[in-house]
């Protein structure tokens, strides 16, 4: 199996609905190509609504391994960030 490597995408708050659009193909095609581990971080803006709200419209939500990163001190904080 070949690797795959994917350069970060970071999504902003002021996507228009064709960067959206663009962002739906280049995530079904990174899929159809073999990609699985999408990581992201609450540290690239709307990158977690974005990357989910596309994983869901597509129906990829089970063929992806989404991860993410918690950026805030302290055990409540960190299960607060979680839960969103």
């Amino acid at each position: 199996m070949a690797a795959v490597v994917v350069y970060p995408l970071i999504y902003t708050v002021g996507l228009s609905l064709f960067d959206v659009n663009l962002l739906q193909l280049a995530r079904a095609r990174f899929v159809a190509l073999g990609g699985r581990v999408v990581d992201s971080s609450p540290m690239y803006g709307r990158a977690e609504e974005v990357i989910g709200g596309i994983a869901a419209k597509l129906h990829l939500r089970n063929a992806l391994f989404l991860a993410t990163k918690v950026w805030t001190t302290g055990k409540e904080q960190g299960i607060a960030s979680m839960e969103r």
